[in-house]
């Protein structure tokens, strides 16, 4: 925090600069990577990757460590035990202690405390003010804070006692929000294991009466799946009027699971139609909206960022003409789910080649077919078979040639009212806990905020910090630092 920025302290608390509450401040380097003796010795050598980005920790080990040559012959310098470390290039503000001796690479600025300030006291204070620091870097191909501007900045220096108190009250607060956050999160997995069994039990006859059993009972007749397929197919081949069109042979069901009554195998190309392909580029003036892969938020199946362009610009991979309905799948990195239905305000609008555009025949019901490309069933066989390795991707073909449970129309229904009952009650809750999870985040900043505003300790707490018998102002306490310092500085001066 800046000079002019500083609020009123409690009393025996003062503003002091990093400066003056750190005996030292200790920059890093990287030994020259030509010369392979500067790597692998015994010296803890640490890269800001290495620092948690969501708490504080104590580092005592590296992933890399360097001789005795490559700290000789670098910038890098040991940095001692309890010190606090700050990543302050790139990454910038967060936070560790140095549970050894151990040096860091120059994406570092590190604080040896003088005795005016806890440790831990300090890396609360830093971690707490990232956006600060973040907003103080400059550079161009990456930001950086210097350790010249962070020896400017000013923070609110409590009596020891109370800081101890503090950081003890700080790290009580945050396990029991950290228990309430992992439990949170179970809960989230908890509900994305049932999401799935329901829709596993949906796409297998066994999460509402099948209409063969109705009819049954009630004494009456019904469509079958195979006779629905049959109309199907039928309807297909007279759009194509014969033109390429072959009529598709019969899967070879053999190792499927056994379906329903009433159900049947096909495969997901035989009940859907074929894609209108575009060319945006013919209308150069025209503007149009764009979806790829990016604009679908895959937590929660939704399309959340749709882009738009003019014709003269589009994308070379805006070929799809999508309507109201149909399912895009995406084709890379299946195991993503990147899937997504389209609803009425993009009906007509465009749609990437990396999805594979599933639209239901007469006959199939869209929700389902929706529902279904989200099983195991579907997505496994799929990821089996992906192909390449930075970006596995199947191609439409693959999509299409996946087995599909067919059910009875009526069924299809029945199945996708059941399915939405229950999942809109998955989904209240999931939304729930989403927002639990941002009120945790803001409460640990609230947290913090408090901490070092003097509020966080209660009468008791604050009772006890001051009794203790190594409290004294923290003004005090400075000066008299400060002037040990200037003792040093004259004795050196002398020599």
């Amino acid at each position: 925090m800046k000079e002019g920025a500083l609020h009123e302290l409690p009393g025996g608390w003062v503003w002091t600069r990093l400066e003056d509450a750190s005996k030292e401040f200790i920059g890093g380097g990287t030994p020259s990577r030509q010369i392979p003796e500067y790597f692998g010795g015994n010296i803890i050598w640490l890269t800001p990757t290495e620092v948690p980005k969501n708490k504080i920790v104590i580092l005592k080990d590296s992933k890399e460590k360097i001789t005795e040559s490559g700290l000789k012959h670098s910038s890098a310098r040991i940095i001692p035990k309890d010190a606090v470390l700050l990543t302050s290039r790139a990454s910038i503000g967060y936070v560790a202690i140095a549970g050894c001796d151990v040096t860091t690479n120059q994406g570092f600025a590190s604080f040896v405390c003088s005795d005016t300030i806890y440790n831990f006291f300090l890396a609360y204070w830093l971690w707490a003010n990232k956006r600060l620091l973040e907003s103080n870097a400059t550079g161009t191909t990456f930001k950086e804070i210097s350790k010249s501007k962070l020896r400017e900045f000013y923070l609110p220096l409590p009596p020891l006692p109370e800081q101890r108190a503090i950081v003890s009250k700080i790290e009580q607060l945050f396990s029991d929000l950290d228990n309430g956050i992992n439990n949170f999160k179970k809960a989230q997995a908890q509900l994305k294991l049932y999401r799935q069994s329901v829709l596993k039990a949906a796409c297998e006859g066994k999460l509402v009466p099948t209409e063969a059993e109705l009819a049954r009972a009630e004494g009456r007749e019904y469509e079958a799946a195979d006779v629905l397929l049959g109309r199907i197919l039928k309807e297909k081949c007279e759009k194509s009027n014969g033109a390429k069109y072959r009529e598709p042979v019969e899967p070879d069901t053999n190792g499927l699971l056994g379906l329903p009554d009433g159900w049947v195998w096909t495969k997901v190309g035989g009940i859907t139609e074929k894609i209108e392909k575009v060319s945006p580029e013919d209308e150069p003036e025209a503007e149009f909206i764009y979806l790829d892969i990016s604009s679908i938020d895959n937590r929660y199946l939704k399309i959340t960022e749709p882009k738009k362009y003019l014709g003269k610009d589009a994308p070379s991979r805006a070929k799809q003409k999508m309507k109201c309905g149909d399912v895009l799948f995406s084709t890379v990195r299946t195991y993503l789910k990147n899937i997504a239905q389209v609803p009425s305000i993009y009906d007509g609008q465009i749609a990437s080649t990396g999805f594979s555009i599933l639209r239901p025949s007469i006959g199939v019901n869209e929700n389902f077919l929706f529902y279904y490309v989200q099983t195991e069933k579907f997505l496994n066989p799929l990821t089996d078979i992906q192909r390449g390795t930075s970006y596995p991707a199947v191609r439409d073909g693959d999509v299409r040639e996946q087995f599909f449970p067919l059910p009875p129309l009526a069924e299809q229904r029945r199945i996708v009212a059941e399915v939405e009952r229950r999942l809109s009650v998955s989904d209240k809750m999931e939304e729930t806990i989403a927002e639990s999870l941002l009120k945790a985040e803001s409460l640990r900043q609230s947290i913090l905020k408090k901490a070092f505003e003097g509020k966080l300790l209660n009468k008791k707490e604050l009772e006890k910090a001051r009794n203790a018998s190594d409290w004294e102002p923290a003004g005090k306490l400075l000066e008299r630092i400060r002037q040990e310092k200037t003792q040093i500085g004259e004795k050196k001066r002398k020599r």
